[in-house]
């Protein structure tokens, strides 16, 4: 299943965080690239918080990030 999200703020980049977690394809848009840039580094460290408490793999990191398209259209 894919899902859009608008906005990478931050209410926008957790929701994106958990679908994708949850093996969702997901297309996060905003108008701004440095926004969408900001969302993807925000979405990394919440994956490395999760990683260095051992509650996800790097691999799964990967993967998770791997789920979501970031767009400007």
């Amino acid at each position: 299943m894919k899902v859009g999200v608008i906005g990478s703020g931050v209410m926008g980049t957790g929701i994106v965080q958990v679908l994708s977690q949850n093996n969702y394809n997901v297309v996060l848009r905003d108008i701004n690239k440095k926004n969408l840039e900001k969302g993807l580094e925000r979405i990394s460290k919440a994956f490395d918080k999760l990683v260095s408490k051992e509650k996800i793999s790097l691999e799964d990191k990967n993967l998770f990030i791997s789920n979501i398209i970031f767009t400007e259209n």
